[in-house]
């Protein structure tokens, strides 16, 4: 088995929650285009969701549903 073929497999040295947690909080600084960064950390709106709990308690922030970030409008959500 080639190793070169196993590492081009995931090129990024970083978890998925990981690189959610960076885009999360690329995010909350409002630095970029939602979608760019979602691009840029090879991340889906789902893995947002998946992380964004244990992102707010890394930094503190409440829990509280009014509190949570813009969403992209999506076909299920008016």
């Amino acid at each position: 088995m080639n190793s070169k073929a196993l590492s081009c497999t995931n090129p990024s040295p970083l978890s998925r929650r990981h690189r959610a947690l960076i885009a999360l909080y690329s995010l909350a600084s409002n630095a970029q285009d939602r979608l760019e960064i979602l691009r840029l950390n090879e991340v889906t709106e789902e893995d947002l969701n998946e992380f964004e709990e244990s992102w707010r308690v890394l930094c503190g922030r409440p829990l509280h549903p009014n509190y949570l970030l813009p969403r992209l409008p999506t076909a299920d959500r008016d």
